[in-house]
């Protein structure tokens, strides 16, 4: 998940490696919840070839609001998907294209802990 600004620690070195990363086991039964600061959606980095390419064909560079997910079990193959947050104003005006119906989530704020976070 990137930081509040739209950075990965693998872009920013001023983070320590997997910031804001975390492993989730499952129960039993493959439930699991999640807590997390609300992410923001972020842009390419401007002056990068990623926005060049894409100001060439008259688009923007952002991405909504999401989360990443990696999931693997022993015996079965390793999926990679993210969960958009609904709400976002790029949600389905994401230039990678990757807001799929299923995979939005309604974010719950939970307040009360010593800061606010999303559920």
């Amino acid at each position: 998940m990137p930081t509040p600004w739209g950075n990965y620690s693998f872009f920013d070195r001023s983070q320590s490696d997997y910031n804001l990363r975390r492993r989730i086991r499952t129960g039993a039964d493959g439930r699991y919840s999640v807590r997390s600061i609300m992410p923001s959606g972020y842009g390419c980095p401007p002056d990068g070839p990623t926005q060049k390419l894409l100001n060439q064909l008259g688009r923007h560079g952002n991405r909504p609001a999401h989360i990443h997910f990696f999931v693997s079990a022993p015996g079965h193959k390793h999926l990679t998907s993210q969960i958009n947050l609904n709400g976002d104003k790029y949600l389905w005006d994401d230039f990678a294209f990757a807001t799929r119906d299923g995979l939005i989530a309604d974010p719950v704020k939970i307040t009360g802990s010593g800061t606010d976070s999303a559920a």
